[in-house]
């Protein structure tokens, strides 16, 4: 990539059309993403007396990811219909990869392996609209590798 005078290589930022989103099994790429963060419940714990709290939390957790794309009828048609007698019950792996802004592939990416599909939302239907027609799969995740 040629660089800018006077500005460090890697020091553009990232815009959110900069990710490459592949879900194994299924062809073609996803445009978005949504989701997989890491969190962790806590309880507050006031002893008596005691004017702060004893922080105890829970077991981290991933919350589920949402990828979604223009739904192409050809190529997304069978893998919706197939998709939706799997949900449930179909494991695969979610990557997500940062590229550079001619959208060449970093090897640093986000792994999802082990992601359970949970939920399959074909295109919504709007006679009046011209927006285009999206799907949805949604994957309760188990771990980031």
């Amino acid at each position: 990539m040629p660089s800018t005078p006077g500005v460090p290589p890697g020091s553009f930022a990232s815009s959110q059309r900069m990710w490459l989103i592949k879900v194994s099994g299924v062809p073609g790429y996803f445009e978005t993403k949504t989701g997989g963060e890491s969190s962790s419940e806590v309880s507050k714990i006031w002893d008596g007396g005691s004017l702060k709290p004893d922080l105890m939390s829970g077991p981290p957790d991933i919350a589920n990811v949402v990828v979604s794309r223009v739904y192409k009828h050809d190529r997304d048609y069978p893998t919706i219909t197939t998709l939706r007698k799997n949900v449930g019950r179909w494991r695969t792996t979610v990557t997500v990869t940062p590229t550079n802004v001619d959208l060449g592939a970093y090897s640093r990416q986000t792994v999802y392996p082990e992601a359970l599909l949970v939920r399959v939302s074909e295109p919504d239907a709007d006679a009046s609209s011209n927006e285009p027609a999206r799907f949805e799969l949604e994957f309760a995740i188990k771990y980031i590798r």
